[in-house]
């Protein structure tokens, strides 16, 4: 679930100045409103992959960023180096990989 009122909080946004940038930004100029923002932070409604890039482009990160905290700069890289290791690989190596990682000692 992607973390956006941790998003909203890090850049000290209301939820009134996150709806009114999203229908400014929107390409296809649709807008929200705070309780729709709501619901997305509260994870009562799923975001669409499109409102996600909208929001994205209001905090100035990715899509995927949004589902990390935003203090946290080091895992989201580390995932997108993840997606570029598995992009174009056999399905059972990208499996047989999976399980080698599985198998590493867990963070203390």
């Amino acid at each position: 679930m992607p973390k956006l009122l941790e998003w909203r909080m890090h850049f000290g946004m209301t939820r009134e100045q996150v709806a009114e940038r999203f229908g400014l930004i929107s390409p296809d100029g649709r807008t929200i409103d705070q309780s729709t923002l709501g619901r997305w932070e509260k994870g009562v409604s799923p975001v669409k992959v499109q409102d996600l890039s909208v929001l994205a482009e209001i905090y100035e990160t990715s899509p995927l960023n949004l589902f990390f905290d935003p203090r946290d700069e080091t895992t989201a890289d580390l995932m997108n180096r993840v997606i570029r290791v598995i992009e174009g690989k056999d399905r059972s190596a990208i499996e047989d990989w999976i399980s080698l990682g599985e198998k590493l000692p867990k963070k203390e």
